[in-house]
């Protein structure tokens, strides 16, 4: 009410591969207020958090189900309705063999989840580069860097992802 920004940023872990639930820590921020809160989460059915939808996550809807189960996501109610039941099994099905464990974006060339100016820079240090790689800028694969690649990139400008695991 009297126009105070919040501390927006959170603590998230650096990789979709970490699974660990205390990395994601309360109070968090930097201490400066403002900033961007940039919480992610998974809504798959994957109920040991591994980051694949498998026969594990298949089973615990399954028998969630045949036995008429009454509880939550760890029990396998992926729709949140409070009961194990067949819609929960299909959504495993519709998800069956879905991994985020490598997920990347094309034109991130310095991993931080965002196509932004300082991938743009990397394409444009690198411009006319030939024998190049994903890593210089070649971000079509052809080993030039060139207008195609800044392209790509213009065209995925903006676009990021935020997770945690």
């Amino acid at each position: 009410t009297e126009g105070n920004f919040l501390d927006g940023e959170w603590t998230n872990p650096a990789s979709i591969s970490t699974t660990n639930p205390l990395v994601s820590t309360f109070p968090s921020g930097d201490g400066i207020s403002g900033g961007s809160f940039n919480f992610v989460m998974t809504l798959v059915p994957d109920v040991n958090q591994d980051n694949i939808v498998n026969y594990t996550d298949f089973y615990t809807a399954y028998y969630g189900e045949l036995y008429g189960i009454i509880g939550n996501f760890s029990n396998g109610d992926f729709n949140g309705n409070g009961i194990v039941d067949q819609e929960d099994v299909d959504l495993v099905n519709s998800f069956m063999w879905l991994s985020l464990q490598n997920i990347e974006m094309l034109v991130d060339l310095n991993g931080d989840l965002r196509v932004d100016n300082s991938d743009l820079t990397i394409i444009w240090t690198n411009y006319g580069m030939t024998g190049a790689t994903a890593a210089d800028g070649d971000v079509d694969g052809n080993g030039v860097i060139d207008d195609s690649d800044l392209d790509l990139a213009f065209a995925q400008f903006g676009l990021g992802f935020d997770m945690v695991a």
